[in-house]
């Protein structure tokens, strides 16, 4: 059974997040290209499942 909500980003926009963030893109800018708080993209970086 999955607890919580689902997610707002396919894995393929995770990815994506991930790559962006290792060249050097600032959170901010993520927050606001993906319309996502910074816990949540946080989250989504550190997150290990896809």
């Amino acid at each position: 059974v999955a607890f919580g909500r689902k997610r707002k980003m396919t894995t393929q926009q995770i990815e994506e997040l991930r790559e962006r963030r290792k060249s050097g893109v600032l959170i901010k800018t993520l927050m606001a290209d993906y319309n996502l708080s910074k816990a949540s993209v946080y989250r989504y970086l550190d997150a290990d499942d896809n």
